[in-house]
């Protein structure tokens, strides 16, 4: 755990408070600080917190799960969706594109909310 180290713990403590909470932070800056005092390369893993796609493969796999609950579901019967466009967004996410990855996993959250919900009434 470099980023607990004690020199860090101190660094951090010092810093204005209100810098810490309103500015814009970019970690590169403390990663290659950190880098140079502990020379560990696991610090340069590019996929840490990468779940774009693991998300695409999911969407891959489960295919037809994704496109039955996400347009045969609660929103789509209500004429909330534009069935076709989305229909078009999911399997090009499961070629592995990304664009409108964002609205499928909303669409289908809020299916699996209501699905949860219908089965505690």
């Amino acid at each position: 755990m470099p980023f607990l180290a004690q020199p860090i713990v101190e660094h951090a403590m010092q810093m204005n408070l209100e810098e810490a909470f309103s500015a814009d932070h970019n970690r590169l800056s403390v990663r290659k600080a950190v880098y140079r005092a502990s020379g560990l390369v696991t610090l340069w893993r590019t996929d840490k917190g990468d779940i774009m796609h693991s998300a695409l493969q999911g969407i891959k796999v489960n295919n037809a799960h994704v496109l039955e609950t996400c347009l045969e579901g609660w929103a789509a019967s209500a004429g909330l969706l534009d069935v076709v466009s989305l229909s078009k967004l999911i399997k090009r996410a499961a070629l592995g594109y990304p664009a409108g990855l964002m609205e499928i996993t909303r669409i289908y959250a809020v299916e699996m909310f209501v699905h949860g919900l219908r089965r505690n009434v």
